[in-house]
């Protein structure tokens, strides 16, 4: 009984100390009605490329019906999301509705500007519905989506940024089992003592 004892408390400490990265969707439905020059989310800054402000609701909803972000102005300006503490992985949802061709993309970036990946799609002028680009590179700071190709359309709507955070997170699960091995342990030497 003691050896088991002993053996799960080890566990559990070993499974709480063990890095979890946990993929983090922020899906702006909580972003301020109107206009805004930049939003703050899950320590994603969200801003326009080139200045200019952004908004959530003065286009409509997204493709799939949810609250989306985009320029104010059309054409939409990039977006640009810099991301605290980095990240090794980015995707988003971008789309439009039936209005023209769009060439969607994706480009990523360390903290010294340099490009540290791109992937782009070209959606038809029927097309309507969100498509994901993701990308992922080592020490990414920073992302910059949107469309381009000022002979296609570059009014596109952008939804569900995901990343996954470079800090550490906690199993709760292992930190329960390590408390339980814990108070066994306590239990076990009480029983002793009687």
């Amino acid at each position: 009984m003691k050896k088991l004892i002993i053996i799960s408390l080890v566990a559990g400490f070993v499974i709480a100390a063990s890095p979890v990265m946990a993929v983090v969707t922020i899906d702006f439905e909580d972003t301020p009605s109107g206009t805004f020059s930049s939003w703050i989310k899950e320590g994603v800054t969200f801003t326009a490329v080139g200045g200019g402000l952004l908004t959530s609701d003065a286009h409509g909803p997204t493709p799939n019906g949810t609250n989306g972000i985009a320029g104010d102005v059309s054409p939409y300006p990039e977006l640009r999301a810099d991301i605290a503490g980095g990240t090794n992985y980015v995707a988003v949802d971008l789309g439009d509705y039936n209005y023209d061709l769009d060439r969607l993309f994706l480009e990523v970036f360390d903290s010294s500007a340099v490009s540290l990946g791109f992937t782009d799609l070209v959606i038809p002028d029927d097309f309507v519905g969100m498509e994901t680009l993701s990308l992922s590179a080592s020490n990414i700071a920073y992302a910059i989506f949107g469309a381009r190709d000022a002979d296609l359309g570059s009014s596109v709507h952008a939804d569900n940024f995901t990343f996954e955070p470079s800090a550490i997170i906690p199993v709760p699960g292992a930190v329960v089992l390590g408390g339980i091995g814990v108070g066994l342990v306590g239990w076990l030497r009480r029983r002793r003592a009687l």
